[in-house]
C-alpha cells in the first residue's frame, strides 16, 4: 500500500452540501412544512442546513505506515496549530486551504451554531 499525497483544495467557510441532498430530504421539508400551513420548502432554511464551516483538520506527515500528526483548529475566528504540546496561531486568509497532508476535515453545520462562524463561532478546543 502507498499513501495518497495528492494536493486537494477544501474550502474553509460555506461547504455546500445541498446539491447532496435526496429527495426524500426535500419531501420532508416539505410535509414539515404543510403542518405549518405553508406549501413551500423554505429554501433559506434548507440551505442553511447544508451549509458547513471548517473548524479543524488533521495532518497526517509521513508514510502510510509511520508518521506525525498535526491539527490546525479554528476558536472563535482565530486559527491555531497544535504539534504535540506546542500551541500556536496560525492566519488563514483565504476561502480556501490546498493541503496534500490533510488526513480528516471537521467541518460543522451553521445550523447547529447558534451565530455564523464568520461571525466569532465558538468551538470547543481542549488542551491538555
Amino acid at each position: 500500500s502507498q499513501k495518497l499525497e495528492s494536493l486537494i483544495e477544501f474550502p474553509v467557510t460555506s461547504l455546500d452540501m445541498t446539491p447532496f441532498l435526496t429527495r426524500n430530504v426535500e419531501s420532508t421539508k416539505k410535509n414539515e412544512n404543510k403542518h405549518t400551513g405553508s406549501t413551500a420548502v423554505n429554501s433559506d432554511s434548507v440551505e442553511n442546513e447544508c451549509m458547513y464551516d471548517l473548524f479543524a483538520v488533521v495532518n497526517h506527515i509521513g508514510k502510510i505506515d509511520r508518521g506525525h500528526y498535526t491539527t490546525l483548529v479554528r476558536w472563535r475566528d482565530q486559527w491555531f496549530f497544535c504539534d504535540d504540546e506546542k500551541v500556536s496561531h496560525h492566519h488563514i486568509d483565504s476561502k480556501s486551504i490546498s493541503s496534500q497532508q490533510a488526513y480528516l476535515l471537521l467541518y460543522v453545520a451553521r445550523s447547529y451554531l447558534p451565530h455564523q462562524p464568520h461571525q466569532s463561532t465558538q468551538s470547543i478546543l481542549v488542551l491538555q
